[in-house]
């Protein structure tokens, strides 16, 4: 089990990552205005996935479509936070912020040190 403050210092550690709270429940994290995380002690954990690892996660996993995020992109997973380890929190963060920030520009790839 992973608790929301280990969430936010996970993603905080990513590069240039942002945190905004909403309704004083809601942590959401971005990299350049781009969401790649949100967290709460209600809804748990969501990230974006590999189309491989959101089958896997909600066809046979804990996981279930993250609400918010529109139906037609299948790649968002929801997790409760007791069902998320620190380590798998850590990878699926990290996973998430490399998904979304590849879809920036090239320049913005070089300045956050991710290949293109």
């Amino acid at each position: 089990m992973t608790t929301r403050a280990e969430v936010q210092t996970l993603a905080l550690a990513l590069p240039e990552a942002t945190q905004v709270t909403l309704w004083n429940r809601v942590d959401v994290y971005k990299v350049r205005l781009k969401v790649f995380g949100v967290c709460s002690e209600r809804d748990g954990l969501s990230f974006k996935a590999t189309q491989i690892a959101f089958a896997v996660l909600t066809d046979d996993g804990p996981g279930r479509p993250a609400p918010g995020f529109p139906k037609g992109a299948g790649t968002w997973v929801n997790l409760p936070l007791s069902e998320v380890s620190r380590e798998e929190a850590a990878d699926w963060l990290a996973t998430s912020y490399r998904l979304v920030a590849g879809a920036l520009t090239r320049k913005a790839r070089a300045e956050l040190g991710i290949e293109p």
